[in-house]
């Protein structure tokens, strides 16, 4: 499981967050915990003092982009409160337990493969992990598209220009 929580917003639920991925951890200890931290020392400093030291619960420095899609592909659930990644997981069938209250992104909210969870309250992050764990291989649509927008595009124009006079 991939956790990622960078937002300035939530800042101040790191506790609450972590409080989340220790219960998870717990629950679920088949599964590996990789807390991605921000660059900014508080929250780095926030996480570690939070997050319980287990086994299954690894805090991982920033990632650079492929390392964070790696881990990304590989997760079978996500916690984060990024839009980006809300967009990358379905790419990947991974659904999404998002911590933030609104999303610019509801179309996965809208097939059920994303939960707003918001941050600041660990029952409601759990519940909203528990039930995408719970169905997670019953579903899986891309709400953001196929992989094929730039071949459609290179199509469209082409096609434009073959009919310019």
């Amino acid at each position: 499981m991939l956790v990622t929580a960078h937002r300035r917003e939530n800042w101040q639920n790191l506790a609450v967050i972590c409080n989340a991925v220790n219960a998870l951890a717990e629950r679920h200890p088949n599964l590996t915990f990789v807390f991605a931290t921000h660059p900014n020392p508080a929250v780095l400093s926030q996480v570690k003092q939070h997050l319980a030291s287990r086994d299954n619960i690894e805090i991982s420095e920033p990632m650079g982009y492929l390392e964070l899609q790696q881990t990304l592909a590989n997760a079978a659930l996500v916690l984060t409160d990024s839009g980006g990644i809300q967009e990358e997981a379905p790419t990947y069938q991974v659904p999404v337990v998002v911590l933030r209250e609104t999303t610019e992104r509801p179309e996965a909210c809208d097939i059920g493969i994303a939960i707003l969870a918001g941050a600041n309250d660990t029952n409601r992050i759990l519940d909203a992990a528990e039930e995408l764990l719970a169905r997670q291989s019953s579903f899986f649509t891309n709400p953001f598209g196929d992989g094929t927008a730039a071949e459609a595009i290179a199509h469209d124009i082409k096609e434009l220009l073959n009919e310019l006079p």
